[in-house]
């Protein structure tokens, strides 16, 4: 029964460890989902379409970033010479 509880207690603290370490990477990634938005044009008075297209574009590039960060190649639908969203 002893050998349970260690295991138990172990388990907790590894469950516990990994929430810790989350954390700070949530609000981090929340973070930049914001600034993206922000520097994307998203305003409060913005229409409700042109608001989710900004924020599906805001999530891909995101993605876009995570996948270069694992050396694989990524492609974004944004080209900032025309000014235009096609999120697809």
């Amino acid at each position: 029964m002893t050998r349970l509880i260690q295991s138990a207690t172990r388990f907790a603290h590894f469950i516990a460890s990994v929430v810790f370490v989350m954390e700070p990477r949530k609000r981090a990634d929340l973070a930049l989902g914001s600034s993206l938005r922000s520097w994307l044009g998203w305003r409060v008075d913005l229409g409700k379409e042109e608001s989710t297209r900004i924020k599906h574009l805001a999530n891909e590039l995101v993605e876009c970033g995570e996948k270069l960060s694992k050396g694989k190649n990524a492609r974004s639908s944004y080209t900032p010479m025309s000014g235009r969203i096609s999120v697809k």
